[in-house]
Formats: structure tokens, sequence, C-alpha cells
């Protein structure tokens, strides 16, 4: 069984690559496959706003094996803001890292246990703006995606497959409901229009009271 991490190794092969590889008359337009999400996982669950915070949105994709895939929304500031992320740091407290996860094992013994509100990293941004990320699931921690550490920018360029963030393993009586209290795919794309058309309607107001003050 393939674990979500093997499956985005899969798939890192672009249509630049096969068209390279197996070059197509001229004139026949290539296909190009579906994101990874859409292609690997039968789960697409997002976490909105999360402590309240506007806009800081997750998702966690989850495939049938039971793995789940961690990662930003396309949403997120870290993507939406125009400013890259320049550091991450899975140090989440002072005594407790993720990179020190060395799960053993068929069982994965000795894995960090996570619950929904779980701290992941911490990211820091090149305006000195700076994220916590959450498991946003219970389970154990499979693995955290270390080639952030030299290369933070995949959180923004790529969020829904080479910047993920983790990967974690719910518990086998957990996996068909560790996402129920998200949010699916649909109602997300609801939240997310309802969300921009508020912000919007907010800002508009705002520069109508700012302009009645300066007239």
């Amino acid at each position: 069984c393939l674990s979500a991490h093997c499956l985005l190794e899969m798939a890192a092969i672009t249509a630049d690559e096969i068209a390279a590889a197996h070059p197509f008359d001229e004139g026949i337009e290539l296909v190009r496959p579906p994101p990874v999400g859409e292609r690997y996982f039968a789960v697409h669950a997002y976490a909105a706003d999360i402590r309240s915070k506007p806009f800081e949105d997750q998702f966690v994709y989850q495939h049938s094996n039971r793995l789940c895939m961690v990662g930003v929304s396309p949403h997120h500031p870290l993507v939406t803001k125009g400013s890259p992320p320049v550091k991450i740091s899975f140090d989440v407290t002072e005594k407790l890292s993720r990179l020190d996860n060395k799960p053993s094992g068929k069982a994965k013994r000795n894995s960090q246990w996570l619950t929904e509100n779980s701290a992941l990293c911490i990211v820091t941004c090149a305006d000195g703006a700076q994220y916590t990320l959450y498991s946003c699931v219970r389970g154990q921690l499979y693995e955290v995606n270390e080639r952030l550490l030299s290369h933070p920018e995949l959180l923004a360029q790529k969020p829904e497959s080479d910047g993920y963030i983790a990967i974690i393993s719910p518990k086998k009586h957990e996996s068909d409901t560790c996402t129920a209290h998200l949010m699916v795919r649909t109602k997300y794309e609801e939240h997310v229009r309802a969300r921009a058309a508020q912000h919007e309607a907010a800002a508009g107001a705002a520069a109508s009271a700012a302009a009645t003050q300066t007239a």
C-alpha cells in the first residue's frame, strides 16, 4: 500500500516532461493531468479560518490507505499575499520538535501523537509575518516534509503537492471519521466565496467612511 509521499513522487513528472520524452504531432494538444490531489486522494477536506484567523485555511487530503496529507490551502495568506516563505521551523515548543519524530516498525511505534489542534510548524515570510500551521486531524505523525527546510517557497508555489506539510496516520477505527469535523470541498468553496464578498463589502465601507471624513 503506497504512502502519500510515494504517490507525490510518482506524480512529479509534468506534462512538459512527458511531451519531451514522447513528442506528439504538431497541432495535437497534450491533455494535462489534473492536480495530484484530484488524482490520488479520495477525501478532500478543509479547515477554514483556523484559530479564528481569517483566510488561514488548511487542507487534509486522505488516501484510501488511510494516510492524510496536510497542507495549506491555496487561499492561505502564505500563498496569496505575495511575500514568500523564507523559513520553516518544526520546533513547535522549546522542548518539542516535529523533526524528532522517529516512527519505527510497521506499526510506526514511537510516532508523535497529534490532536486536531497540534502545531506542526511555524513559517516566517519575507515581510516578517509568521504563521503557525496545524495538524487539523487526530493521528500519529507519519512524516514531516523536510524538503521545506531548504525550500520553504514550495509552501506557496506547490501547496497541494511538493509543498505539503506532513503525513498523518489516523487510528484505524477513526479513519472513516477523522475529517468529519472539517468542510467538504463544496462547502469550503461556498465559504471562500462568502468570505471574499464580506471582505470586499467591509473594505468598501471602510473606504467610504474614510472618504466622508476627508471631505
